[in-house]
């Protein structure tokens, strides 16, 4: 099968002149037929000396951008439950903790 050579996990960066701050790596998503596409957040990394500068929150803003400009309707993530920073941090942002889904790991 040829899938191309379109991007599979594109990544926002975010910069200080030379130095990343943070990353946002994601993909798009397409549900079932009939349904609206989304951004799959994939990973949300800032360097610990340039958390709480508002880095975590240009990215996520980057992040709606894209996704409004490729015509998405949601941004989907997951966050460790063992992660109480990142919780807070997206508790603070408004988004609500969904509980509709659970997730599975397949190790090979």
């Amino acid at each position: 099968m040829d899938i191309g050579k379109a991007t599979v996990a594109p990544v926002l960066l975010a910069r200080d002149g030379d130095e990343v701050l943070g990353l946002a790596s994601y993909s798009r998503l397409w549900p079932a037929a009939g349904a609206d596409s989304s951004l799959y957040l994939k990973e949300l990394y800032v360097r610990e000396h340039a958390r709480r500068r508002g880095v975590a929150r240009g990215l996520l803003a980057g992040l709606r951008a894209e996704a409004v400009a490729l015509g998405c309707s949601r941004i989907e993530w997951t966050a460790d439950s063992d992660n109480p920073s990142a919780l807070g941090f997206y508790t603070a942002l408004g988004v609500e903790r969904h509980r509709g889904k659970v997730f599975y790991r397949a190790v090979l």
